[in-house]
Formats: structure tokens, sequence, C-alpha cells
């Protein structure tokens, strides 16, 4: 049999996992829709959200509860002042700079909370794992008390979850917590995994808490403080577990990972001084480098670069920074490279053939005297430098500036680079120069092959039996366009070995396919075989009598998952996107949730040709579709669109994390161009879900 594959999500790693090679996945239950399946009232559908705080009351502090007694050796107590075992996971695109301390609250040490963005969220990492050590699976039951204070001492009401990972692909559960009533704050919130989940040793399993309803935001437009004290874990006869309070926090792979949507990984990075700095809004850069010591003509703020080529063709420069995002119009949350050369009488430096250019809304160059200098000067803007979607880094190529400049030297030439703002305070706390990490390419519909955990000495083999062979894997997944992924980790090479079932024909014997000529990742934990290379090693199209499927490397190895899939495609180009108003939601999977009317937030006007519609998704191990809803007169019953009914399938490109599903798409599956009485366009997925918005653009040409 086989498996959909779970990664850890909450931005700790990006997978996704639905069928093989675009066929629907057989062992997928029949799913009975969450309404009706001709409506005329909007279903209750999606997870319930919670309900409305009580009015807000006034209140000196936190009230204090009663300690219960707890067993010395087996509470968090925080009265030592540690928290080493405690993270806080700042990557995400939702991240809140958050602040952690152990603070007096509520009669006693606890552990803080501060975030103060009123439009992202805290996520706060506790290591159970390394707090329990060898007993963590035996942990069923987590308690802790949870408080909140408001910058004005009235109390209101917040709520947010508890994402639990379990097992050994870290797969996301979640459990709600929230703080209502001012008599019962700090409130003691209670999270108890299901009988079939379990954590285990050795994964790295952990939880992240986070606060994502505040009611002290649109009361007080602030945000409350969180407080946590006296964590317990328990196992399943309610015994509370020893636990280690002097634990260091140990990362499961992925979690400290730098944001990189938009961007191009890099390696080899080497830090660039004299670019780091704050700006103090003048649209100029506050810093920058000088290339050539003699012509150190800019005043202060520069740092020589003696060796031009430090930066050079195929490299990237990589900004890392912070600034007040929110604060600032959409326009404003951009920066851009500056560069600025000086025509210096008798320099040894030639003088570059640049001519005066306007690339709109791209990049533009002036000339004139330089006031500080008196000196003919040259200044380059490049604008909108990409950046990712937590606006904590941004990039620009060697490359693409020399091909703005049309000069594959200009930074020989250069006598000031620095970056700039558009006119707001930049903190820069790093700017590096390295080359493109290789990275495979993203895949979806993933079919994880069950039993693949396998490990081994070098050229030695482990895998699955297919059904022909006695065992569970199906060959079907195997089909052209497919691609096997491999997450593993050796010293070496890996591939596929394939042996037929003993007494039945095939053109093949014991085979390894692709040994040494995977693609793989810079980081060595990762390839790929496609489908042509198995075809190619077996001298067959037809798997029928394949028995065996095996991994080998020529190191010692261990294999955590093999998959099949397919390569996914880039998001389609699209310009003038309309968001939904409060389109974000989230649920349970095979329950749906979005846009309606009703709600006044579905306007089916903007469903027009040549239109596409973009769902901005948070990875879930599965795919996305829509759900289209129908009112009274509708020509359409309730119907799913872009799961694979009617050849209509979703497009989802995960380095970017958006679902798009176009105009011709939606017209093909309903069978009509008139959705004037669609009463609401949902989102649904076959695992918990959540999306951060829909809305609706048109494809670009």
């Amino acid at each position: 049999m086989f498996k959909k594959k779970r990664l850890l999500a909450a931005g700790l790693v990006m997978a996704m996992a639905f069928t093989g090679c675009g066929d629907k996945e057989g062992a997928d239950p029949t799913p009975v829709p969450t309404q009706p399946s001709q409506p005329t009232q909007p279903p209750a559908t999606s997870t319930p959200a919670p309900t409305d705080a009580p009015e807000s009351t006034p209140t000196t502090g936190p009230v204090p509860t009663e300690a219960p007694s707890y067993e010395a050796g087996k509470v968090v107590d925080f009265e030592d002042g540690n928290f080493s075992f405690v993270a806080v996971k700042e990557s995400l695109p939702t991240s809140a700079e958050t602040e952690l301390s152990v603070v007096d609250f509520g009669g006693s040490k606890a552990l803080q909370i501060k975030a103060e963005d009123t439009k992202k969220f805290p996520y706060v990492a506790i290591d159970i794992s390394s707090l329990a050590g060898d007993a963590i699976e035996s942990v069923r039951t987590i308690e802790m008390d949870m408080g909140l204070a408001s910058p004005d001492g009235t109390f209101y009401a917040a709520s947010g979850n508890i994402y639990y990972y379990v097992g050994e692909d870290n797969a996301e559960k979640s459990a709600p917590w929230s703080v209502y009533l001012a008599v019962k704050n700090p409130k003691r919130n209670t999270m108890t995994l299901e009988a079939e989940e379990s954590f285990k040793a050795g994964a790295k399993n952990l939880i992240i808490i986070t606060k994502e309803t505040d009611n002290a935001i649109a009361s007080a437009g602030a945000t409350n403080t969180v407080y946590i004290d006296n964590i317990v874990l328990k196992d399943a006869d309610g015994n509370a577990i020893a636990l280690d309070t002097a634990a260091a926090f140990d990362a499961p792979d992925g979690f400290g990972d730098e944001d990189w949507s938009n961007l191009v990984q890099v390696k080899d990075e080497v830090d660039i001084a004299g670019m780091a700095g704050t700006n103090p809004g003048s649209w100029w850069p506050g810093q920058g480098i000088t290339v050539d010591p003699a012509q150190d003509l800019s005043e202060g703020n520069t740092s020589l670069v003696d060796d031009a080529s430090v930066f050079g063709p195929g490299m990237i420069m990589t900004i890392y920074m912070n600034f007040d995002f929110n604060s600032l119009d959409e326009w404003q949350r951009n920066i851009k490279l500056v560069g600025q050369y000086f025509g210096v009488e008798g320099s040894e430096i030639a003088v570059p053939s640049w001519e005066d250019f306007n690339i709109k809304d791209v990049a533009d160059m002036t000339s004139g005297v330089d006031d500080k200098t008196g000196l003919p000067t040259k200044v380059f803007n490049i604008y909108a430098l990409p950046m990712n979607d937590s606006r904590t880094m941004a990039q620009i190529s060697y490359d693409k500036v020399a091909e703005y400049l049309g000069d594959t030297e200009w930074f020989k030439h250069i006598n000031f680079l620095g970056i700039a703002d558009y006119g707001f305070a930049l903190d820069i706390t790093r700017v590096t120069v390295g080359y493109e990490k290789k990275v495979l390419p993203p895949t979806v519909n993933n079919t994880e092959i069950e039993g693949f955990n396998v490990k081994g000495a070098g050229w030695a083999q482990a895998g699955v039996q297919t059904v022909a062979g006695g065992g569970t894997f199906d060959v079907s997944l195997l089909k052209p366009g497919c691609v096997v992924t491999i997450d593993y980790k050796s010293e070496g090479d890996m591939w596929l070995v394939a042996s037929p079932v003993e007494g039945m024909e095939a053109p093949y014997g014991w085979t390894r396919i692709a040994q040494n000529q995977a693609a793989k990742n810079d980081d060595n934990n990762q390839c790929q075989i496609t489908y042509d290379q198995i075809v190619a090693a077996l001298g067959t199209d037809d798997f029928s009598a394949l028995g065996k499927l095996e991994c080998e490397s020529d190191q010692e190895w261990e294999v955590y998952s093999v998959s099949v899939g397919e390569y996914a495609p880039d998001a389609l180009k699209f310009t003038d996107e309309v968001m939904f108003d409060n389109s974000g939601a989230k649920a349970a999977g095979w329950a749906q949730a979005g846009v309606d009317t009703d709600q006044g937030n579905f306007d089916y006007t903007l469903l027009v040709p040549g239109s596409v519609i973009n769902v901005y998704y948070k990875d879930n191990g599965a795919n996305y579709w829509l759900v289209a809803v129908p009112g009274d007169g509708a020509p359409y019953a309730w119907s799913r669109v872009g799961n694979g009914d009617n050849d209509v399938t979703s497009r989802m490109d995960p380095k970017k994390g958006i679902m798009q599903i176009t105009y011709d798409q939606l017209v093909a599956a309903l069978k009509t161009e008139d959705f004037s009485t669609m009463y609401a366009l949902q989102v649904e997925s076959s695992e918990e879900w959540e999306i951060y918005g829909i809305g609706v653009a048109k494809l670009a040409e």
C-alpha cells in the first residue's frame, strides 16, 4: 500500500502529497459533502471559529489561581529562569517579531511571549522531545497554564492553537487554546493526543503555540502579552513524566530555515563589510562600499573593496534586513540598489560605455555633477529588488545588473554601491554574495511508498516488495511524467535497484537505476529519478514483472521516505489581482470554507473570461481545490472544481504557495458561463488545511 506524505508543516518543511503522477488516489475515501447537493443556505462546513469573548472587563492584572501541587522534576515552572528548550519560529510570512523572557506573573515565574505586531502571529516552539527524553513516546497529554495581560490593564480575550507534530514524519496536528474570562486568567489548557497519534523518539517532535485571535487589537489597538507556566506532560494513566528543564532546543530539519520565497537559495556566502547598517529614511544609502581605494571619493560611510572580483558573474547578492512593514504604504515596501560612478581624470579604470537609459519601473540612470566632489558622475538605481514574503531578505544578481548596464565588468567601475530605502528607516543586518544553491524542482501529487523507511551499509540494498512480488507497492504509480524523490542521509550517492519476480519473464534482471546519475541537491539529502531513467535502465516501460524496488548507496545510508509524483508547474502569471475580504480560512480535511454572498465578500462579476482564481495556501501535505456552492436556480449542483473531476485539476506552485484555477477550467467543471447564481466559492482539501486568502486576477499574456 501507499500513504500520503506528511511533512512538518507550519513552514517547518515544505512538501506536497496527494496522488501519483496526476491520477486520483484510489485509497482515498469518498467523502460526504458537508452540505446538501442543492443547498439554498450556507453550509456550516469549516472548523467553528471561537465565539466572541465577553465584553472587556477592567482588571488590575492577572487573577492568581490556587496553585496545584506539582511533583518536583515533573513540571516546567520557570522558577529557575531557564527556557533553553523554547525557540521562536521567525521565517514564516505571518511570523511576528517575538521577544521571550521569564518574568513574574500571577504570583510566580512564567514565560513571557511578547509580540507587538497586530497583523502577524507569534510562533513559539517548545521542544517536548528534549524535555521528556526517552519517555517522549509515553506522552499522551500536555497541560499548561496560559495567561494574558494587555497594555492598558483591561482584560481582553485571546485564543490560538497548539500545533503538535507526531510520528517519524512530524505530521502536523492541532488543538485550540483560549483565555476568555478575566476570572480564569490564567487558564489551564490541555491538549490530548488521539488514539492513533504518538510522539516518536528521535523524530524531534515538538509543539508550536500561536496566538491567532486577540480582542485587544480591536479594542485597545495593541496586543495581549501571553504567559505560559506549569507545563506538565502526562502518560496514558495520567502520571506526570520526569522532565529535563536544562535541555537545549534541538531543532528539527527545516525549523531554522530562512524564508527563501521568491528568492534563489545561495551557498558559499561571503559577507560584504560596509553595506550593513541603518538607513535613516533619506532615499539614499546610509552606507556602502567603494571598490577602488584610489577613488574613495564619497565622504565617510564607505568600506574599501580591494578585490573587484569579490562580486562577479554568476554571483548573487543577498540583503538581510528589517523594517516596519505594517507602517508603510504598499509602494514603499521595497528597497533598491544604488551605484555611483565618478569620472576621474587619469584613472587607470576604463571609462564605462554606459549610455543614459531609463527602464520604466525597473531601473534608471542619471548623469550630472556630484555635489560633494564637483566631479562628473553617473548614478544608477535598480528598483524594487525581489523580496521574500516575510520582507526580511532581498536579492539582486551580478548578471542582472550587467544586463541593465550593458557592461559585464560593471562592478570594477563602481566607486560607490549601497542599498537604499523608499523613505523609511531600514535596518540592514547583513549583505552577502554567493552562488545559487542547487535545490531540486518541487513536485506535486506525491504519493509516499509505504515501508520505504530503510537503512543499510554501503553497497547493501533495502526497500519494498511490489504487489506482484507479494508486497504492497503498486507499480501503476510509475507512469510517464513521474519522478521518484528519495529523502535520505548518506555521504555518498543514492539510487534505486529493481528486481523482477522470480519465475516471471522480464527483459531485465537485478538492475541498478540511475547509479551516480540521479539529480541531487547540494545538501546531498534528496535526489530524484525520472520515469525516463527507470525505463532506460530496465529497457521497458512494462513494470508488471517488477518484484522488488530498493535503495542503495556506495556509503552507509538511511532512507526516510520515497515518493512518486510529478514536477510542479510554475504559477500562471497574472496582473490586477483583487482579493476577497476576509478570505483567509482553515478547516478540517474534507471540510470547506471560503467566501459567500451572505458575508458580502463574494463578487461573482470578477469571474470573467481571461481571469484566474488564486488561493494562497499553507502546505498541508495534500492538494487544494475549489468547491462551487449553488444558490437558487443555479444550472449546476454542489461541485468540486480542481480535484480531477471533469478533467479539471488545480495548478499548484509550492514555491509560491499558490493554487490556481482559471475561468476556462471553472466553465469546464460547471458546464456554464453563468455564475450569477453562485452562492459561495469555497476551498477544500483532503487534510486539515489553511489558506491566507482568495483573489481573482487577469491572466498575463
